[in-house]
């Protein structure tokens, strides 16, 4: 039998013990896909919240705030502290007068003016500073001297108050409120016949205000001048005077009773 030759050759290299080699496989270059990786995208940036601006101050505030620069001149600023004393203005009033008294230091105008707006804010002390330098500065000025007394009045003095009312009204015969004032000051002391004197003179003046007639009612009452102090209060209550009708109507009661006593006595 003929073998034939691929036959052969298998023979020969099993017999040699060789082995077939193991078949080599070829790697691929390419990289396998790898397992998806989590990438975590970055939080994003807070936005920025506006803060808000505060809101403007009203126009007008804004104003008030910024003090207007006082006028250029004595008499201007002599006006304008007597305008704001009147509109309660206490410290504009101040500030505006204790600047005339700083363009003409030997004016006493600004410094009766000045104790006047103190008396009306409680501050004796600093009023009777005042007053004093009006009248050192003018010892002729019947309105310097009255508001000394007035000062001297709030200080109890009545005995000094006394004698600056009557400096006043001697200085100044037409000046009723001098008169007024030392009646006052009379009625305080007890010395009614005077009180009374002085505040007739005050009530005799044209154009006096409705509480002068209320003080004459007063004095006149103390001296148990009684059908004058109802005619006193009357007059003071026609002009106005809330008090003067109080007094009006409490001693027309009193007299009523005074009358309807006497006729049951009878």
């Amino acid at each position: 039998m003929r073998i034939r030759p691929l036959a052969i050759a298998i023979l020969l290299l099993s017999a040699c013990g060789d082995k077939p080699r193991p078949r080599v496989e070829k790697l691929s270059t390419a990289t396998p896909d790898a397992a998806p990786i989590a990438v975590t995208a970055p939080a994003p940036a807070p936005v920025p919240v506006p803060i808000p601006a505060p809101a403007p101050a009203p126009v007008a505030d804004a104003v008030a705030e910024i003090p207007d620069p006082l006028p250029a001149t004595y008499e201007e600023r002599l006006r304008l502290g007597k305008k704001l004393a009147r509109e309660g203005d206490t410290d504009g009033a101040l500030t505006a007068l204790a600047g005339a008294a700083a363009l003409d230091p030997t004016s006493a105008l600004p410094r009766i003016e000045l104790a006047r707006v103190l008396i009306g804010a409680n501050d004796v002390r600093s009023a009777a500073e005042q007053a004093q330098l009006a009248v050192e500065l003018a010892p002729s000025s019947s309105a310097a001297w009255n508001t000394k007394g007035r000062v001297l009045m709030l200080s109890k003095d009545t005995t000094g108050a006394i004698d600056a009312f009557a400096r006043a009204s001697s200085l100044n015969p037409e000046n009723a409120y001098a008169w007024n004032n030392l009646g006052l000051a009379y009625l305080a002391a007890g010395r009614f016949g005077d009180a009374i004197e002085a505040l007739e003179t005050a009530t005799g003046m044209p154009g006096i205000d409705s509480y002068m007639w209320n003080n004459l009612g007063t004095a006149y009452e103390k001296e148990r001048r009684m059908s004058e102090a109802r005619d006193a209060y009357r007059q003071g209550s026609t002009l106005g005077s809330t008090v003067a009708r109080q007094n009006l109507l409490r001693i027309e009661e009193q007299m009523a009773m005074t009358a309807d006593g006497d006729e049951t006595v009878h």
